[in-house]
């Protein structure tokens, strides 16, 4: 009777043995199954997130730079330099008449002509609180940069409208096209391409300038702040500039860790990415994604459908 009781403990020991075996195993290939599986998904993010970087970056640049043929057509037609030339109540009902009808075909928010000084002579917003006209802003680099027969896009907050604005100008020249004579500028809005482009994603995303401001952003609250860290005489830099308005622009707390994530001041982690936008140079778009969210969005289904099978086994 002891002979059978003592192979039945034995039995008993090992098949226990083998059950803590199995355990062990199917735990242990689980584990790594998920790692796998963890890390296969995080690189098929990290692929779709560059995808989505590259065409935001693309349509980005496309909506920046898609009043450039027109202003280049309104600073060619003949009111528009006839008024430079010959300034008189007619000429400058004219020349207004041609600024409103541009503003309106597309849908911008103001149109305006500057003398070779600077002045601005006429303008689609004349009859506004905040009308351009007999305003100065030859401190603006667009409009050095014309008035030398060089077109650009500026992007800047409006000192006379307090609104982010894509400037676009091109130079007028006289009759004989010698020499130019004034500076034609379209104002676009930043904040349809900001509607149109940055709320379709729950990630941060961020449109800076060379210094790190950002100009635009999904986060209300991060616009016109540092998103690194700037020294005095930057920021000194930035003020000069009249770019950005007058700050302060405060530091949104964001830092670059060791092991290459970027943290906040709660010390949440996000995954950072960034590309530089086509025609704008020094410009990027920046993309963070939390961390912490996204490794949840990845195990949540691995635990769903592999859970229950690990634990029957």
């Amino acid at each position: 009777g002891s002979a059978y009781i003592l192979m039945g403990m034995r039995l008993r020991i090992i098949i226990l043995i083998l059950a803590l075996f199995a355990f062990l195993s199917a735990s242990t290939g689980g584990l790594l199954y998920y790692y796998s599986f963890r890390s296969a998904a995080f690189q098929k993010n990290e692929t779709e997130s560059k995808s989505r970087l590259q065409t935001l970056s693309d349509q980005l640049s496309f909506h920046l730079s898609e009043h450039i043929k027109p202003v280049k057509t309104l600073a060619g037609i003949n009111e528009i330099r006839h008024v430079l030339e010959t300034t008189n109540l007619d000429s400058l009902y004219r020349a207004n008449q041609v600024l409103d009808h541009f503003a309106g075909s597309l849908g911008v928010e103001v149109c305006y002509l500057m003398d070779k000084d600077g002045l601005t002579l006429c303008s689609s917003n004349r009859n506004s609180r905040l009308s351009f006209v007999g305003k100065t802003f030859s401190f603006r680099p667009y409009y050095t940069d014309a008035i030398k027969g060089k077109a650009s896009t500026y992007l800047a907050l409006g000192t006379t409208s307090n609104k982010r604005g894509e400037y676009h100008p091109y130079p007028v020249y006289n009759s004989s096209k010698e020499r130019v004579i004034g500076v034609a500028v379209i104002k676009a809005s930043a904040e349809d391409v900001e509607a149109k482009l940055f709320s379709t994603t729950e990630n941060i995303l961020m449109f800076i300038d060379p210094s790190g401001v950002i100009f635009i952003s999904n986060q209300d609250p991060l616009r016109f702040n540092l998103l690194w860290q700037q020294d005095e005489d930057k920021q000194a830099e930035i003020l000069d500039s009249r770019q950005f308005g007058n700050g302060p622009w405060k530091w949104t707390g964001f830092r670059k860790t060791p092991d290459n994530f970027v943290a906040n001041t709660e010390n949440d982690r996000f995954l950072f990415s960034s590309l530089e936008v086509p025609n704008y140079p020094g410009w990027q778009i920046v993309s963070l994604r939390n961390y912490d969210d996204l490794a949840n969005q990845v195990s949540e289904p691995f635990v769903r459908i592999m859970g229950p099978v690990i634990t029957s086994i």
